[in-house]
């Protein structure tokens, strides 16, 4: 079962440590963002209606979650991978 909706693949993040998950989430906010910024997507998600582009029922619920990390990502040196370690 696959309870981490930002993992692609499971396996590979059991394989790769708490960090794999992180590096996924922040591959795919900055992707969503540039979208978002750069006039491709409405931007919040919230505000999109069906005709417009993702603006199908689980595009926005991702995006709504990638917007959320919006402010995570901006946590300067990466001190939020600090949240993921359970060492630290």
């Amino acid at each position: 079962m696959n309870w981490w909706p930002f993992a692609k693949e499971p396996e590979v993040a059991a394989k790769d440590g708490p960090q794999a998950p992180i590096e996924e989430i922040e591959r795919r906010a900055k992707q969503y963002l540039d979208d978002a910024d750069g006039g491709k997507l409405i931007y919040p998600a919230c505000k999109r209606c069906a005709s417009d582009a993702a603006g199908a029922e689980p595009s926005i619920c991702d995006h709504s979650r990638l917007e959320a990390f919006r402010y995570l990502l901006s946590v300067p040196r990466r001190e939020f991978a600090l949240l993921g370690d359970p060492d630290q």
